[in-house]
């Protein structure tokens, strides 16, 4: 089974097109630090998860309340410094290729535009995209359906005519898939890739076995 040339794709980012990587003491670093932020603003997060606490951040008081935007300015920070040495899992042709092929290419990352800024300039990511969504966008993370949801209305404004498909990595980007077409009609697919391996090849393949078993509608 082939990807279809000329239908629109949606990608995850870190550990779909690239792996960030970062160290574990800088990992950890960060969470605290978002934590310390949600403490003093009144915030006690269900999870630890970085990105969670950053949404429940948002949650509490908006994305332009004083809290998040020191949370985006230390998220940001961290994932510029990890663009620097970040892993493509792509194979740096394929997605100039789809896009030459007539595919509407979007991304959709809970990432910051900083850090996608600097994996384009970084040469890890190609500058291929008809539409990017990150966290700076949104004010809630995948998986609920709002990322989704804007980088669909990116892609149609450019002229994509659906159904779409979303590439990523995660239980989460599959969530969000299903958050979508709870309010879309099924309009987009999930194709889950991982291993180190996002190539155009991995992909149809991964759809292929999807198609197998029946998952595709």
């Amino acid at each position: 089974m082939q990807v279809d040339a000329g239908g629109p794709i949606l990608f995850d980012l870190d550990g779909t097109l690239v792996a960030l990587g970062p160290p574990a003491d800088e990992l950890e670093d960060l969470r605290e630090g978002l934590l310390r932020i949600a403490r003093s603003a009144g915030v006690d997060p269900s999870s630890h998860s970085i990105l969670q606490i950053y949404d429940a951040l948002v949650q509490n008081g908006g994305r332009d309340a004083a809290p998040a935007v020191r949370a985006r300015e230390l998220l940001d920070a961290a994932e510029v410094s990890w663009a620097d040495t970040a892993t493509p899992l792509h194979a740096g042709w394929e997605l100039p290729t789809l896009r030459n092929q007539g595919s509407l290419l979007g991304l959709v990352t809970s990432n910051g535009r900083r850090c996608v800024d600097a994996l384009i300039a970084n040469a890890k990511l190609p500058d291929a995209f008809s539409g990017v969504v990150t966290r700076d966008e949104v004010t809630s993370l995948k998986p609920s359906a709002e990322p989704l949801v804007q980088g669909v209305a990116l892609l149609e404004s450019a002229g994509a005519v659906g159904p779409f498909l979303f590439v990523g990595d995660s239980a989460t980007d599959e969530e969000a898939v299903h958050s979508f077409n709870a309010r879309s009609r099924g309009a987009m697919r999930f194709v889950r890739v991982g291993g180190g391996n996002c190539t155009v090849t991995s992909f149809a393949a991964a759809l292929a076995g999807q198609a197998d078993r029946g998952e595709l509608p």
